[in-house]
Parts: C-alpha cells; structure tokens; sequence
C-alpha cells in the first residue's frame, strides 16, 4: 500500500526512526503523532469527540488530585489508549447530547473541551466518573447556573434533572428545575449503596457528602 508516494515499508522505518528521536509518538494501530500531550491526542483520535467529566473539570483548575485517565465523550466506541503516561477512555454517548463543547487552543494545536457546565452535566447522566463530593465542589466554584440549567433541560433526561435539582438546592441556587415523574432514582447508581431518599427528588442520596434527606 503506497500514500503520498511512499510504500508502507519505508513509511514504517520512517516512523520508527523518527519515533527513537522523539520527534512522533506512536498512539495505536501505525497511527503516529507528532505532539506528546495526551490531552492534545485525546480530543483528536475521534473526528467527533470532546474532553468531559472529571477531565474537563480538572483542565478548568475545579479538581486538586493527579489525574491518571483522561475521559472523551464520543459518538462510537473506541478502544482506551495508554499515551504520556495517561489512559485515554472513550465513553459512548448519543448524538443529541454533543452539544456544549469548543475547540480550545493548546501549544500550538488545539483540544475539543467541554464547557464546564456541559461536564458537570455530562457528569449528572453517566455518574461513575466523577464522585459527587469533588462535583459538588466544583458545581459551587465559578460556575454559570443559567447555562447550567439550560443544558440539564436540553439534556432531556429526567434522572438528570433529578440530581441536578438537588444539588442546586443543596449549594442554596435557585432555579427552575422540577421532577417530572414518579419513579425513584438513586444520586449515584454507580454506587451498590441504596442511601437515603430525599423526597422532594425521589432521589436515593447515596454518595459521600453531608445533607439532603429533607
């Protein structure tokens, strides 16, 4: 197989070559890159695609702990890749939920981020990536609550309006947010602990931060 008038055998000796000078760095599958931020390769293996969660929140200065993984939303499944001494792990989303990401520039290329009030919701409906002590800090650190309200409502999932309810009324925001069925709902299901239910939510409070079981 030739590409740009080079067979594949010298392309790989090329590579190989140039990867021992540390000048590309491999990342999966003959796939090379020339930047060695795992950030940068992160948001750039799917066409389609955006750093999220703990990730996101930790690029926006919201999160004290060293981070191992970094966390991209995309619309395909996608094997996780060990790069810079960081695990990339793709997590699946549907497609009417990419919205509320941007294009950020970083050492001379580019990350597809996400907004800090698109990670914490993003946070809301796939839960086990962001423990809600380390969100309800974040949620209560230099965050927009009108947009954050507008995207739980664009999300359309009552589970997340659920807990996205209560943790506003928890950190004394006000807002809009109503439950809009019957059916109970635990805080973290990521979690075996059943919890406490919070009425007002029908919300089983079963992650590890004080309060809400009014």
């Amino acid at each position: 197989m030739k590409a740009a008038g080079v067979d594949a055998g010298s392309a790989y000796v090329y590579a190989l070559r140039m990867t021992r000078k540390g000048l590309l760095f491999p990342i999966e599958n003959g796939k090379y890159t020339l930047s060695g931020d795992p950030y940068i390769v992160a948001s750039q293996i799917s066409s389609v695609s955006y750093i999220s969660f703990i990730s996101a929140l930790s690029l926006y200065g919201q999160v004290e702990q060293v981070l191992k993984d970094i966390f991209v939303v995309s619309p395909v499944f996608h094997r996780e890749i060990d790069f810079g001494g960081m695990t990339i792990r793709f997590i699946k989303f549907p497609k009417d939920l990419f919205f509320g990401y941007r294009k950020i520039q970083r050492e001379g290329s580019y990350i597809m981020l996400a907004d800090k009030e698109k990670a914490l919701t993003d946070s809301l409906y796939r839960t086990k990536y962001v423990r809600f002590n380390v969100l309800l800090k974040a949620m209560e650190n230099e965050t927009d609550y009108t947009k954050f309200v507008e995207y739980v409502i664009r999300y359309g999932r009552e589970s997340v309006i659920r807990r996205a309810g209560f943790l506003l009324d928890f950190i004394g925001v006000k807002h809009n947010l109503k439950p809009g069925t019957r059916v109970f709902y635990k805080l973290n299901p990521a979690l075996e602990e059943s919890g406490v239910l919070n009425r007002k939510w029908k919300l089983y409070v079963n992650d590890d931060f004080e309060g809400g079981t009014e």
